[in-house]
């Protein structure tokens, strides 16, 4: 219910950032709940908000599996989920 009266504009930015989840966070949340990350919080379904607290589950309650890339034994970029 609070994430449709988000005035921000996109459902990525609603979960990033009035509900504290970070930017990569909310972005995860989106793709596992394949809801397109520009879409106004305001026209989310219940069906929708439903799949995002799924995928939201899905995510706290996974094994964490993080892992840095490497490249001649320089870090290069790290994958936290």
């Amino acid at each position: 219910q609070a994430i449709r009266k988000s005035s921000k504009e996109s459902i990525v930015k609603a979960l990033a950032l009035d509900l504290g989840f970070g930017g990569v966070f909310a972005e995860e949340v989106c793709v596992r709940a394949a809801i397109d990350k520009v879409k106004e919080p305001g026209q989310i379904e219940k069906k929708e908000a439903n799949a995002l607290y799924t995928a939201f589950q899905s995510i706290i309650n996974a094994q964490c599996n993080a892992s840095v890339l490497l490249e001649n034994d320089k870090i290069i970029d790290a994958v936290p989920i």
